[in-house]
């Protein structure tokens, strides 16, 4: 009898918790580990979170997503960055419509406008695409991309038209919506992913193949690379705390995850409870101060209560999470 009714206490207690979840975590698996012949296996795409280690898949079954774009005051308009194009869902993923035509493929990341989400950017293996009615109708917009491959993409905040861009060739800024890009100064770097602090918008840092993460206290203007053990990595995802510019995450190749509570001038690198040092995705929690949420490539998803120091397995066993969205409820 004492079984029966703790096991009733802790199911209350789950559907509490499920109830008072005040924010979305979706995230896109590009492909698990976890297949057997034969077997029915778990599908690959976009998933969101429920709780404990519980996730629902959304959409496709077998798409293979890079990046992912929800709309916060409207979470049921999302795109996902995909192989074969753009995927639109007006109705939160149950439904998804491609929205691009047969010359854009290969899309590695996409967003939002903050300011109007009607304006949608996407950056490519061939350019950056852009579209200002939901994705209905897209036009080029690489004008002074040199090469075209663009791994990460990013609106400015405090202004509208600005967009920074980053891949192969470095680091790319646009003042006038995509029409015309400018390369900034930055040498021989390729730019993986990019971060705008959502308190303090002056604030930026962008991940890097083999040279660590870069930043920026005055809004791109000027760029440094930050020093230590983490100079000479490979990032593949970078955060900032929602509150606390000064606070950052990031993780990559074979590093676990690097945290900076200084602004960037001083980084701890964390492992425990990772069966996974390969970072592919990283996010704060909206609520939780100190928990940061990682998605590694061929363990699933991970988080941690203690900026880092000890991390717990979230679900997703096996996965390859290669993009990660936390946007809060509207509810």
């Amino acid at each position: 009898m004492r079984k029966i009714l703790t096991l009733i206490l802790l199911l209350l207690l789950n559907f509490e918790l499920l109830g008072n979840l005040k924010q979305s975590i979706y995230v896109a698996v590009l492909q698990t580990q976890s297949y057997t012949v034969g077997a029915a296996n778990p599908p690959t795409g976009l998933y969101r979170y429920d709780g404990d280690t519980t996730w629902t898949h959304l959409g496709w079954k077998n798409a293979r997503n890079f990046g992912i774009a929800v709309d916060p005051s409207n979470p049921s308009y999302l795109f996902l960055a995909s192989g074969n194009g753009a995927l639109r869902s007006l109705d939160g993923g149950q439904n998804w419509k491609i929205t691009t035509d047969w010359r854009m493929t290969e899309i590695l990341d996409i967003v939002m406008a903050p300011q109007n989400t009607d304006q949608v950017y996407l950056a490519s293996a061939y350019g950056i695409w852009r579209t200002t009615d939901q994705g209905e109708t897209w036009m080029p917009a690489s004008q002074g991309l040199k090469p075209t491959f663009v791994q990460t993409i990013a609106v400015d905040r405090s202004t509208p038209d600005r967009i920074l861009a980053g891949g192969e060739g470095g680091l790319f800024e646009s003042i006038d919506g995509a029409e015309n890009w400018t390369k900034s100064n930055i040498e021989n770097t390729i730019i993986l992913d990019l971060a705008q602090s959502p308190s303090a918008p002056q604030y930026w840092i962008a991940g890097t193949e083999d040279k660590g993460v870069l930043l920026s206290a005055d809004n791109g203007k000027s760029w440094k690379f930050a020093a230590g053990k983490i100079a000479s990595q490979t990032i593949y995802a970078v955060a900032f705390n929602p509150g606390d510019p000064k606070r950052m995450a990031a993780g990559g190749f074979q590093t676990g995850v690097f945290i900076s509570s200084d602004g960037g001038n001083s980084w701890s690198q964390h492992k425990k409870g990772l069966s996974s040092l390969d970072i592919h995705a990283l996010a704060f929690d909206l609520e939780k101060s100190n928990r940061i949420w990682i998605g590694t490539l061929g363990a699933g998803m991970f988080f941690s209560d203690d900026l880092g120091i000890i991390w717990t397995f979230a679900g997703l066993r096996g996965s390859d999470v290669w993009d990660m969205m936390i946007v809060p409820s509207n509810e």
